[in-house]
Formats: C-alpha cells, structure tokens, sequence
C-alpha cells in the first residue's frame, strides 16, 4: 500500500469532526469540519436570522485530491445545514475542483452563479464558469493564490441529504451554546 492509499484509507475510517465557535465579536454559530491530513471545511458561518449558512474555505490535502473527501465533507455541511433547518448555501467557487464538487454534491441545477457585484449572471451556467476559471487557472495556478472566484448561491430546500454523514459536533471552550442553530 502507497503512503497516498495509507492515508486516503485512514481518512476514509475516520468520522468527521465538527467543532462549533463563535469568533470573538461575532453574534452568529461558525462551523468547522474536519478530517486527518489537512482535510477541512472552515469558519462556516451560520446565520441565523437569514437561515445562511457562508460557507468559506475548503481545503483538501493536495496529495489526497481525487477521493472525493472534498465531496464527504461539502456533504456533511450540507446535512448540517438540513439538521439544523438551513436553505441557503452560499460560497465563493474559485477553481474547477471547487466547481466539480459542488456540481456533483448539489446539481447545477440548485446552483446559481453571480457577478462579483452581486448581481444574479443568468448567462452564466457551469460549461461558462468552467470556462472562466480555467482562463484564470493559467494566470493563477496555485489555489491558495486565488483572488477571484464566482460567488454562488446553492438552494438546499428539497435536497434529500438523508445518506449523507453527520459529523461529531464539539464546542470551543468559549462557544455560547445559545448561539446553536435550533434543530427542526
């Protein structure tokens, strides 16, 4: 067994660890999921007047890359988000690995795409994003140099994430439980 398979098993035998915090200064619950060997989902922010969940940082082990445990863990803050009674997900979608995921985690179809002002592009479909974010990967081959991406909003109403993984949920020391989402 390779030291790529070694740990692509031990991610694949390992629950996902959620640790719920509240930045300081900050009013709404953050999320943060994780798996060995630099896996993560961070500082996920989950408003709850709005029912939004921001989601901010996907980082996948670039050795790990192709396992799909950036779709394991895209997944789990998707069942997070229905657990807790979330519709709207909303991220930046940077590269074409971020665009891959969230196509096949959600269908293109729930996803919308928007111009970095915020305003809806309904010319833009996943074929014109692709498109963009490989003319951009030329000029900026490294992800974590990425200082442009497709804001999007995903509709999660109706999204069956019954099959999906809940991850261990633990609190920061200074977490306010009161700041959890209620559960529906």
């Amino acid at each position: 067994m390779s030291a790529r398979e070694a740990k692509l098993a031990e991610v694949g035998a390992s629950r996902i660890q959620a640790t719920w915090f509240t930045p300081e200064g900050k009013d709404d619950a953050w999320l943060t999921l994780s798996l060995p060997h630099g896996c993560h989902f961070f500082a996920n922010q989950f408003v709850t007047r709005d029912k939004i969940i921001n989601a901010s940082w996907l980082e996948v082990n670039s050795e790990l890359r192709g396992g799909r445990i950036g779709q394991r863990l895209t997944r789990s803050l998707a069942a997070v988000a229905f657990k807790y009674g979330y519709s709207t997900l909303r991220a930046t979608v940077a590269s074409e690995y971020s665009l891959d995921i969230f196509t096949r985690t959600f269908g293109a179809e729930r996803i919308t795409y928007w111009s970095p002002d915020g305003h809806p592009q309904s010319t833009i479909d996943t074929i014109l994003a692709r498109s963009v974010l490989v003319q951009r990967g030329r000029l900026e081959p490294d992800l974590e140099d990425r200082t442009e991406g497709f804001p999007t909003t995903v509709d999660l109403r109706g999204l069956d994430t019954s099959g999906w993984e809940l991850p261990v949920e633990s609190f920061d020391l200074k977490f306010d439980a009161r700041r959890l989402p209620q559960t529906q």
